[in-house]
């Protein structure tokens, strides 16, 4: 209303009836001359607690909990390892020289014109992954770099095969150089896609063989080969990230990454108020799509922080707590964690009204003992972190605050008063003081207020609960309040064009009593309003 006349808006609703705003415009209502008392109902709108609180719930974070009251999650955050950040593949090298056999020397130099001469050797490149034992690596990337010298004097073709190491299409993968006489070849082959079966056909772990063929071509009669002449190959394994991996990933700490968790329940709290939370919970949700059972071990950091920016440490947590391990390989487990008083404490932490808190984990896998394991690049252990809040507990004094933009009336002097009649029936374990302030723009200060005794302020009443904080009835009330000439001519004077809202929620019995909220717990509320007035309308 802070463009529309008080007076126009309330005369031409008790003049017209109920006519949408758009029906008409509020100007027609400047020059009717009027003289006389008029009335009209307001708003007549019934409430339950849980429609009002789903109103604001964007983030569905209000729920019925399995008691058959409300609940609030406060906050909720995930803080994940992921897999390629967790398991690392440090590149791998592996260093030779290869000297042809006496045999082959003496067949070589002996040989006609024309003759092909062949050696071969046989290695396991032994990969350094320690704490890994791995079994098999799908890759989703990485480079397979090959660099070879000759100290022979005659030219030298060479074949790599890696017997184990698959190509996308199902071969085995294979390279081939030609080398000139006392030269080097080399090559890079991306193997994004490559599978390498680490385990010797299920005999071993970390290790690939690799089979080196060697050709000599006896091209002329001063081709020869000396003794001590030879191959030096390095074969290099580098950036490597899998798509899936298998094997044993040993016992090694974990550290799952610190986060904060947000808390936004008392932003618009004044400070002043008291909170006494009966059954608070911290909940800690796991997530474990790695095949490898993790046990949590500490919980660090663990605190909450204050409004004031001071921390609280949260203790008592019973530690350690095992995550169980999905059996195949695209499934996840779950475990929860729910911590709770007297033996944590959280309720501690609700009263102290906290903005935040502050985790993170240290774990260990494997700690049953060696076993096989998988993971995907995509696998994740997830601590999720989150504040339920069952409506059961008491308050007092919990305060808000807000200011908003007015526009004082301009047909004050026209206003004998405005009356407004309030009635409400509650049956909600919560009270209600409320006061709305008139600030001076230049100054902010209070220039008048609404209401002008405390018991009009209290504007809502609690019901009364039984001895398990339930409501066992339905308090009435009915406030009215006045606005004169004087207080809108002052209004104007002053220049009165902020207003400043306070409420202060109180449970039953003063917040002495331990209340529960369920979801049909109402208020009604009615309202109706009577004007009266004598002159010409201008605005």
């Amino acid at each position: 209303m802070n463009r529309i006349s008080l007076l126009s808006l309330l005369l031409l609703v008790s003049l017209t009836g109920c006519i949408k705003e758009s029906d008409f415009n509020f100007s027609k209502s400047r020059g009717i001359e009027i003289d006389g008392t008029y009335g009209t109902a307001l708003f007549n709108d019934e409430f339950t607690a849980l429609e009002m609180l789903k109103r604001y719930d964007s983030l569905n974070q209000i729920f019925i909990n399995d008691e058959g009251y409300i609940s609030y999650i406060a906050g909720q955050n995930s803080s994940s390892l992921i897999g390629n950040d967790y398991i690392v593949l440090t590149d791998q090298t592996f260093s030779n020289s290869m000297s042809i056999s006496p045999s082959v020397i003496t067949a070589f130099n002996s040989a006609s014109i024309g003759t092909s001469v062949f050696d071969s050797s046989t290695f396991d490149w032994v990969m350094n992954l320690n704490p890994y034992e791995i079994d098999s690596i799908i890759y989703k990337e990485g480079t397979l770099n090959l660099q070879l010298s000759s100290t022979l004097t005659i030219p030298v073709s060479i074949s790599f095969m890696f017997e184990s190491l698959l190509q996308p299409n199902g071969n085995s993968f294979s390279n081939n150089f030609t080398i000139p006489s006392a030269s080097s070849a080399s090559s890079n082959t991306d193997i994004s896609g490559y599978k390498a079966d680490l385990t010797l056909n299920g005999s071993n772990t970390n290790r690939l063989r690799v089979k080196m063929l060697v050709r000599l071509d006896k091209q002329s009669v001063s081709d020869n080969i000396l003794p001590g002449q030879q191959l030096n190959y390095d074969l290099n394994f580098q950036n490597q990230k899998f798509k899936r991996i298998f094997g044993y990933f040993g016992n090694e700490p974990l550290s799952i990454p610190t986060k904060n968790l947000e808390i936004g329940l008392f932003e618009l709290a004044s400070g002043q108020g008291n909170i006494v939370a009966e059954d608070p919970r911290l909940n800690l949700y796991f997530d474990n799509t790695y095949g490898m059972k993790v046990q949590i071990q500490t919980l660090s950091p663990f605190m909450a922080k204050k409004q004031d920016a001071s921390l609280i440490p949260i203790t008592g947590v019973t530690l350690p707590f095992s995550i169980e391990r999905p059996q195949n390989i695209y499934d996840s487990k779950q475990s929860k964690l729910t911590l709770k008083s007297p033996q944590v404490n959280v309720k501690q932490l609700i009263e102290s009204k906290i903005t935040e808190i502050i985790f993170g984990a240290g774990a260990k896998i494997n700690p049953d003992g060696i076993t096989k394991n998988f993971a995907l690049d995509t696998s994740r252990v997830t601590m999720t972190s989150e504040i339920e809040l069952p409506f059961y507990g008491s308050f007092k004094n919990f305060g808000f605050e807000d200011t908003s933009d007015f526009t004082p009336p301009k047909d004050a002097e026209i206003i004998e008063y405005a009356e407004i009649k309030l009635i409400v029936e509650n049956t909600l374990p919560i009270g209600l003081n409320f006061q709305i302030y008139f600030l001076d723009s230049s100054t902010n200060q209070t220039v008048d207020s609404l209401f002008k005794d405390f018991d009009q302020t209290h504007v809502i009443p609690s019901a009364n609960v039984d001895a398990n904080g339930k409501v066992i009835n339905t308090v009435h009330k009915t406030t009215f309040f006045r606005v004169n000439q004087a207080m809108l001519k002052k209004l104007n004077e002053r220049n009165a064009t902020k207003i400043r809202i306070r409420a202060e929620a109180l449970s039953f019995n003063n917040g002495n009593t331990p209340v529960k909220v369920f979801p049909d717990n109402k208020i009604v509320i009615k309202a109706g309003v009577k004007v009266k007035a004598k002159g010409i309308i201008k605005q």
